[in-house]
């Protein structure tokens, strides 16, 4: 299944970084992602950093699994449009150890900072705590590129947006994600 952040299940927000550091949230305000997109962390809420790709908003205390991640990649392989580049990634695992039940309940054409975006919303049973489970993930390319390699063109980077929440706060923290998906700018130049 494509998930907004690298495949990866955040039910809780570790206590330490990639690198085994105290996590610090501090990150407020307006900031620069590194992955051709810059956003507003909402007033009263913190941006962690996570590791290199990820940056995570809480939107509750740290045990909770409500928060939305900001994930940046490389590249989007040979893929010359958002859409197919997620095609590439829409699957569904019947062996996935974290997740079982998942359904995409909705997937749409969108913008986000001024770029073409594919928007997947999809459920799924957490295994781990048996609760329903809401993604919706925003995606987009930063700006295309001629490539030396195999492909005729590659975008330079991907960058998604990932609002993870229990199913039953998908509402309420929603809003809170269409603030975010609104402030994002593309800082390409």
């Amino acid at each position: 299944m494509f998930l907004g952040a690298h495949g990866k299940s955040r039910a809780a927000i570790p206590e330490v970084d990639q690198g085994g550091n105290p996590l610090e949230c501090d990150i407020s305000g307006w900031f620069n992602t590194g992955w051709g997109f810059g956003l507003q962390v909402p007033d009263g809420l913190a941006g962690c950093n996570l590791e290199m790709h990820d940056t995570i908003i809480p939107l509750g205390s740290r045990r909770e699994d409500r928060l939305i991640t900001t994930s940046g990649y490389y590249n989007a392989g040979c893929s010359s449009t958002v859409a197919e580049w997620v095609d590439s990634l829409v699957n569904v695992d019947p062996n996935d150890p974290q997740r079982s039940d998942v359904r995409i309940i909705r997937r749409q054409m969108t913008r986000l900072g001024g770029q073409d975006a594919e928007r997947v919303v999809y459920r799924y049973r957490d295994k781990g705590s048996n609760r329903e489970m809401t993604e919706d993930v925003v995606t987009a390319f930063s700006r295309k590129q001629q490539s030396a390699n195999f492909c005729e063109k590659a975008a330079e980077s991907v960058f998604s947006l990932t609002l993870t929440t229990p199913t039953v706060s998908y509402r309420q923290d929603l809003r809170v994600f269409e603030r975010v998906i609104k402030s994002c700018k593309s800082t390409d130049g």
